[in-house]
């Protein structure tokens, strides 16, 4: 089973989808929709969830934003579903199966089972991790992986996994302040999470470097908006470590991950290299094929190609200002004036868009500065994913859903939250979108197992010593 994360090659932008098994005989749902399931408020637009999310929890410090951040400006093309965490990643716990609908009933007399001791601890102190460090713990085609490299995508995978799954932490029994090697896995019996990351940040590496042995024989080079993104990302650290007041590039990612800037570069010019390696688009002919020959298997996920369009949107709310809330402090209502007020605010943003430079990145910076909508007016009033099935208030999402608006196309929606000024960010049809997914995870996958195959790797996890991450 191959469960995954994965990054468009469409749209060029990071983002997280839900969770596919096109193998599986019958389809059930993966942990994380049965958490997304278990967490939804039927009676709750997305706007309200998104502004009540926000405001219930702070997320993890800071500085755990640094690899999602960097990770964002550098996906122009790729698929990490296959190669993030590495062939096998599964977030379908293998613990025994429990009814859906039965009750778990806790009895109190139950002895309060042992502290969980793991088999083996993977992180030692900072003097015996420097004598390891040039340890070689794995090798594909005498390319060698040391303690000091797999430092790097031990601290990315780890880290990732957090920003990834933040709001499912606690239900899965991850605490990130405490160390990973006191905490036993929720997907895998008797291995401590700090097990479960290591054993991924080395496939990882193994998929990364396989792949790039294929790259090396076609004689591959990275794309020149690929290698312009990467030769920026020490620019980007060091605002990242200015602003948090490192000394230099190197003090901070040695801070937050762990490791040198230069092992984490390296993470990302592998990377990147290996999305962009397994990310050839189909061909309009390759897409309708794979999609007739999956249409029942992706008509279970409800894909058909009268699924409507995928889009993402920048928006900037404008709320009526005064209003006269009832007794019950639950419904606030506006007069006229009010109303007429806010609209015209929003016009009046718009005309400030329009008259100067007209780009999403000056739509992105005045939401940034105006817009009211807590969930968004730190990300540039972006929401990703849009389709036609999502729980968006109604003239929000008939917008959206509009196929006649274009890519840059602007507008006003009045909502009953006040007026949205709305930016079309991307479109596309949402079968075409899904099937494109599905086909390059297949491709990328074939590659990979032919690439393991011809140069199987060797590790020695007994070698593996690291440093304690320190994510708190």
């Amino acid at each position: 089973m191959l469960n995954y994360i994965h990054y468009s090659p469409i749209r060029q932008k990071e983002v997280i989808m839900e969770q596919e098994n096109f193998e599986q005989e019958a389809k059930q749902p993966t942990v994380a929709e049965e958490l997304v399931m278990e967490e939804t408020l039927a009676n709750e637009t997305p706007v309200e969830t998104a502004v009540k999310k926000t405001k219930e929890k702070d997320g993890p410090a800071l500085w755990v934003t640094i690899v999602a951040g960097i990770a964002a400006a550098l996906v122009l093309i790729g698929l990490a579903f296959v190669l993030l965490y590495g062939m096998g990643f599964e977030i379908v716990p293998k613990k025994a199966e429990t009814s859906q609908t039965d009750p778990v009933v806790t009895d109190p007399t139950t002895e309060t089972p042992p502290p969980f001791v793991p088999e083996k601890v993977y992180t030692v102190s900072d003097d015996k991790y420097t004598e390891a460090e040039t340890t070689v713990v794995a090798t594909v085609n005498g390319r060698e992986l040391t303690n000091k490299t797999l430092q790097a995508y031990y601290g990315v995978v780890v880290t990732d996994f957090i920003m990834n799954y933040y709001s499912y932490l606690s239900t899965i029994g991850l605490d990130y302040t405490q160390p990973l090697s006191t905490q036993m896995c929720y997907f895998e019996e008797n291995i401590s999470w700090e097990e479960y990351f290591v054993k991924h940040a080395i496939n990882t590496w193994v998929n990364y470097q396989s792949v790039a042995l294929l790259a090396e024989e076609a004689n591959y080079e990275l794309p020149a908006d690929v290698q312009e993104a990467l030769d920026g990302v020490k620019a980007e650290l060091e605002d990242q470590a200015a602003q948090q007041g490192f000394k230099s590039v190197d003090e901070l990612t040695q801070a937050r991950m762990s490791c040198t800037f230069e092992d984490y570069l390296e993470y990302c010019r592998m990377y990147q290299l290996a999305m962009s390696y397994t990310s050839e688009e189909p061909s309009d002919a390759e897409l309708s094929k794979y999609f007739e020959e999956n249409e029942s298997t992706l008509a279970e996920s409800g894909i058909t190609k009268d699924s409507g369009p995928i889009v993402d949107v920048r928006h900037i709310l404008i709320c009526p200002e005064g209003g006269k809330t009832d007794e019950a402090g639950t419904t606030t209502t506006y007069t006229d004036e009010e109303w007429k007020a806010a609209k015209e605010k929003a016009e009046a943003i718009l005309k400030e868009w329009k008259d100067g430079e007209a780009t999403e990145d000056s739509f992105a910076k005045l939401a940034n500065e105006k817009s009211e909508d807590p969930g968004s007016n730190t990300t540039g009033g972006l929401y990703e994913g849009i389709v036609k099935d999502d729980n968006y208030v109604e003239p929000f999402l008939n917008w959206c859903m509009d196929t006649k608006h274009k890519v840059g196309d602007t507008g006003i929606v009045k909502t009953e939250f006040g007026y949205h000024i709305m930016y079309l960010s991307y479109t596309e049809e949402y079968w075409k979108y899904e099937t494109t997914m599905a086909y390059l995870a297949e491709q990328a996958e074939k590659m990979v197992t032919q690439a393991k195959e011809k140069w199987p790797a060797t590790i020695e996890m007994e070698k593996v010593s690291l440093k304690e991450l320190k994510i708190a």
